[in-house]
């Protein structure tokens, strides 16, 4: 039983703490635990998805980013951008990270998907998080290519 209400009891922590990091839409809408969808023609260059991030905690927060291929399309590429440094396809944590005071909110990241022609759904999940400060949120942006 002491086991079971420790592991309760450290969920519970890691939920409180998870929403200290607000994952934004350019109208504001908060998009934490999302799934976003961004659809193009396997014509176009390059699909882009710009976020806002906020930190809503009350302490100084060191943010980096990791990104996860869930599942791509054969040819395809993709990156992302966060705190002054866009990343190559094969780069899944950013070498970057972002200091932010609580309340600062900065539109620092973005993701981008380049089809080079080929028809197919790409997923990524994208998690931002500070190690130090057990804070953490994600989301997945999906990437349709028709």
């Amino acid at each position: 039983m002491k086991h079971f209400t420790f592991i309760f009891v450290f969920l519970l922590s890691f939920s409180l703490f998870s929403q200290n990091i607000k994952l934004l839409e350019l109208d504001g809408s908060v998009v934490n635990d999302d799934t976003l969808e961004v659809v193009g023609l396997s014509s176009e260059t390059v699909f882009d998805k710009y976020l806002r991030v906020t930190n809503a905690g009350s302490s100084d927060y060191t943010i980096w980013v990791t990104k996860t291929v869930v599942q791509d399309v054969t040819g395809s590429g993709n990156e992302f951008c966060w705190a002054g440094q866009c990343y190559l396809p094969y780069v899944t944590t950013s070498n970057n990270s972002l200091t932010m005071s609580p309340g600062d909110t900065v539109p620092d990241f973005s993701a981008h998907f380049r089809p080079f022609g080929n028809e197919g759904t790409a997923l990524m999940k994208y998690e931002f998080y500070d190690s130090t400060a057990m804070v953490h949120s994600e989301l997945y942006i999906r990437f349709i290519s028709q």
